[in-house]
């Protein structure tokens, strides 16, 4: 055996990181082809930016294809309670994502045509031309204040008692069904959730509801917007914000819009 050349043969698994490596030599900044192609998720979020334009769009194809954000929509049925003029639609977006090797996705969906609403309770009232009932401040009462004087007469003001401080007082359920019936029936009836999928990684599964007006002749469009996260301990927040909009054209044909396009999961593109 003297003499004959060691062969080292780095463990398999560690493979792609060797060649990585190589690629890049040891103290330069990484070169993007080899973090994209062997899926380091972390490393090539953590690189987006530092590079060129061409690395950019390098990394925002990658990461997304790998996210690979399938989208579903769904019609859904408006209370009875919430049914009046103007005549109400209601809809679902239903997200999934793939997992990620990544600290965080964030996934958020908003509408930008006239008359359609997510399904929160001041937004629907927008929607619904219905008015809540505002948060209240309230003071010490009469009652207090003059409990107070007494005791501090009686005892040749040895007794001070300080009046209790202003406090923020919210409507009750009743108060606000009450004031915005439609919209607080339409905020029972439709929820939207985004919570992390339970798997290796992180991965998301949302469903965002919307309410929507007849009357308005814009065109019904959902934006969605993606965000990817990692939180490394040697450097601050790598980010990347990917953007898709679905196009669910006419209020007046949306459930059949939704029904040829949109009935299965499919894949969207993403992009800056």
């Amino acid at each position: 055996m003297d003499g004959a050349p060691m062969e080292v043969r780095a463990p398999r698994s560690l493979a792609p990181l060797f060649a990585l490596l190589a690629a890049t030599g040891v103290g330069c900044a990484p070169a993007i082809a080899p973090l994209v192609e062997h899926h380091h998720v972390r490393e090539a979020l953590c690189a987006y930016g530092a590079g060129s334009a061409e690395d950019d769009a390098m990394i925002e194809r990658g990461l997304f294809r790998d996210l690979d954000p399938r989208v579903q929509v769904s019609t859904a049925d408006v209370p009875i309670a919430a049914q009046g003029t103007p005549h109400l639609q209601a809809l679902k977006v239903h997200v999934a994502t793939n997992a990620l090797p990544i600290d965080r996705i964030r996934v958020q969906a908003r509408s930008p045509a006239r008359g359609v609403a997510p399904a929160d309770r001041w937004s629907l009232a927008r929607l619904t031309h219905e008015t809540l009932p505002e948060s209240r401040t309230v003071g010490p009462g009469a009652a207090e204040e003059i409990t107070i004087g007494i005791l501090a007469v009686v005892s040749l003001g040895l007794i001070r008692i300080e009046p209790s401080r202003p406090r923020t007082e919210y409507p009750s359920e009743g108060e606000m069904e009450r004031a915005a019936p439609r919209a607080y029936s339409l905020s029972k009836a439709l929820k939207s959730t985004c919570n992390p999928s339970e798997t290796e990684g992180t991965a998301m599964r949302c469903t965002f509801a919307f309410a929507l007006r007849d009357d308005e002749e814009d065109p019904v469009a959902i934006d969605l917007e993606v965000i990817l996260e990692a939180h490394p301990s040697d450097r601050g927040e790598c980010t990347l914000k990917g953007q898709a909009r679905l196009d669910l054209g006419s209020r007046t044909k949306l459930a059949e819009s939704v029904a040829q396009s949109y009935a299965e999961f499919r894949n969207v593109t993403v992009h800056r």
